[in-house]
């Protein structure tokens, strides 16, 4: 008999919720080390690895999360989770910066591949933002905004590897 939550009180899923947070918590600060490892080892860098390794790996559960509860019918949620992490990813981005004792932490970690990541990210959330606005097309029950994310977000990478390869400017330290 699977373990059904809903079935549950709200102290037992308080805790599995705790629980799961804090083993999120520990595998998120062993993927910093390991990340950092692979970056030197490939040579692709940190920016790069921290995109691929680090920021798929830490949205696992919150993309099985969205594509589950979409899947089910519960599109506000699906959506909510999606831009709820974006939000609290972008905050503990201020914090970091707070905790950054050297400096500004945007100035200490500029890089053309950087710049790069941040244009590839707007592009990105503009695509969702314009299908909104935009008229209802589906093909196959798909909406093509969908598709073109996949293809911004490869081109992006590819991209990505070109600029660090190949930067066209190097940031200066003020």
């Amino acid at each position: 008999m699977p373990f059904d939550l809903g079935q549950q009180s709200l102290g037992i899923i308080v805790m599995t919720f705790a629980v799961c947070t804090l083993i999120i918590g520990f595998a998120g600060t062993r993927l910093a080390g390991i990340a950092i490892k692979l970056a030197e080892r490939t040579g692709m860098g940190q920016i790069i690895a921290g995109a691929l390794f680090v920021g798929m790996s830490t949205s696992l559960p919150g993309s099985v999360l969205s594509v589950t509860t979409a899947w089910q019918g519960h599109t506000d949620l699906a959506i909510g989770n999606a831009l709820g992490g974006i939000a609290a990813q972008t905050t503990f981005l201020a914090i970091a910066d707070l905790v950054y004792r050297k400096g500004n932490l945007e100035h200490a970690a500029a890089s053309a591949t950087g710049l790069a990541q941040t244009t590839l990210l707007l592009s990105m959330l503009s695509v969702p933002l314009l299908a909104y606005a935009g008229p209802e097309w589906i093909i196959f029950h798909i909406h093509p905004a969908s598709i073109l994310l996949f293809i911004i977000y490869a081109f992006g990478l590819n991209l990505l590897s070109e600029i660090r390869d190949e930067p066209m400017w190097h940031p200066k330290k003020t």
